[in-house]
């Protein structure tokens, strides 16, 4: 980064490598490592070089205490590239050296402690009690944030890591520190921008609210759809995944999200040929997966750039290495689905 600092402002002054190389003493090849970045100034001529160039030598090392939000979108979508292509040690070195050189920028602590997090779960890998103790660290962090969202997203995140550990006490004592809201701002907001004639705003509010009480909704039904089947209470946990599949058509999620809860049912019953269809189903509607952000239920709403290929990712890392349908595996329609995902994230 060094270096490219040091193209920038020579160019700026109208300087030559040879001419920055006389100026301070040394050989024209060595200012062209310095920009090509094959090797660094020596501290003692730092001073020097940024005198020359006329910029502090916080400039001319990029000391900044945050990344920009465009930065940090770029960041992330560097890092989730890496961890999608298998390389998730380089990715995790990454946002290590990369937390240490922005300490307090927040958003990119966070988002990337998440992202590691996922991943962790999905490749299981040996390393993981070094990846499990840095992520922690993060969350731990973010928990003296200012901003309250990111408290309470590191509360839950730390919540939901040690219910995975069964340590089912110390998960109580995030949720306990979560605040207790008896109603959300954001609902009079929205009532406000109403009045005051800002209508853009509003829908968006409400838009945002509706959204979310998605993820609510399937969470909850899916909770008591999971004990209806331990005390098998089969009839009822039938009508509460039809109340899933309707409330994903409601609210206009994608016939993705309409499909997911019949193969929960499935691999509970373990009933290979419903498991099977079931996957291809969810292979077929993957087109689907982001159909919320055309809805007139969300048109005010602003989302970020999706990548479905992300989705194909997650489904073959997990359907490789779940457990869960262990027993599919020495079935050959479970490597025909497989190569199926294969094909489809090579395109």
């Amino acid at each position: 980064m060094i270096g490219e600092v040091i193209r920038t402002y020579r160019k700026k002054k109208g300087m030559t490598q040879e001419e920055i190389a006389n100026r301070l003493g040394v050989t024209t090849p060595a200012v062209n490592k310095w920009e090509n970045g094959n090797s660094y100034p020596d501290i003692s001529l730092l001073a020097p070089l940024a005198r020359l160039l006329e910029i502090s030598t916080d400039t001319l090392l990029s000391y900044r205490e945050e990344l920009t939000e465009q930065e940090v979108v770029q960041v992330l979508g560097d890092l989730g590239k890496l961890m999608k292509d298998g390389e998730y040690e380089k990715a995790y070195r990454q946002t290590v050296s990369l937390v240490l050189e922005y300490p307090n920028c927040e958003e990119l602590m966070l988002s990337a402690a998440q992202m590691l997090d996922a991943y962790r779960l999905i490749l299981k890998s040996d390393d993981s009690g070094e990846y499990e103790e840095t992520i922690l660290s993060y969350y731990e962090r973010i928990l003296e944030s200012k901003n309250s969202d990111y408290v309470q997203t590191a509360q839950m995140a730390l919540a939901t890591f040690y219910m995975s550990k069964e340590d089912y006490d110390k998960a109580w004592e995030y949720v306990e520190r979560m605040p207790k809201q008896s109603i959300q701002p954001s609902r009079i907001q929205a009532v406000l921008y109403k009045k005051k004639g800002e209508r853009r705003l509003s829908y968006e509010l409400f838009e945002k609210m509706l959204y979310s009480a998605y993820g609510d909704i399937a969470w909850a039904l899916n909770g008591i759809w999971e004990l209806c089947m331990e005390e098998k209470l089969f009839e009822k946990g039938d009508r509460i995944l039809e109340k899933q599949k309707e409330i994903a058509r409601l609210l206009e999620m994608g016939a993705y999200h309409e499909q997911c809860p019949y193969l929960s049912k499935a691999l509970w019953k373990q009933d290979a040929e419903e498991c099977f269809f079931g996957m291809n189903q969810l292979i077929d509607s993957l087109d689907s997966l982001a159909a919320y952000r055309e809805s007139e239920l969300y048109s005010h709403m602003q989302f970020s750039d999706y990548d479905g290929s992300y989705m194909v990712d997650m489904l073959l890392k997990g359907w490789e290495q779940d457990e869960e349908i262990g027993f599919l595996k020495e079935d050959k329609r479970y490597q025909q689905i497989l190569e199926r995902l294969r094909e489809m994230r090579s395109l």
